[in-house]
């Protein structure tokens, strides 16, 4: 090297300019991995949101629009999405919880038999099916 000070600031300057040059095209390579990942992602996304009713068909290609295009936007889409119910659903709100369920979950969890006296019809007719017989 040589002992000129403007010598070594531009080499400095060239090795500096070099390295931010090669991070920028790392990120650049990045982002075109991400975008295309997200791109490959969002068709099924969009066909899990008709499938489950929580888009119409009509709203399939704005979806996907709204989602490529800005992520602020499908995260506040993902909002709304998850605050909707289906009809299935709305029909479900307010019934009871099926006796089985709570059983069935109380042998899981315990792994304990269920006392005669907390089961009804059902649970006996879902336990007898699902184990083969009274405990």
């Amino acid at each position: 090297m040589s002992s000129n000070p403007q010598a070594q600031k531009v080499l400095t300057f060239a090795r500096v300019t070099g390295e931010l040059l090669k991070r920028h095209q790392e990120k650049v390579a990045e982002d075109a991995r991400v975008k295309a990942a997200v791109a490959e992602a969002i068709p099924g996304a969009v066909k899990a949101m008709l499938e489950n009713d929580r888009i119409y068909d009509h709203q399939q290609e704005a979806v996907a629009e709204k989602l490529a295009s800005n992520p602020v936007a499908a995260i506040e889409m993902l909002g709304k999405v998850a605050k909707h119910r289906n009809a299935a659903e709305l029909a479900q709100i307010g019934n009871e919880v099926q006796a089985e369920t709570k059983q069935a979950a109380a042998r899981r969890i315990t792994g304990a038999p269920v006392a005669d006296f907390d089961e009804d019809e059902a649970g006996r007719a879902y336990r007898e099916r699902l184990l083969g017989g009274r405990d």
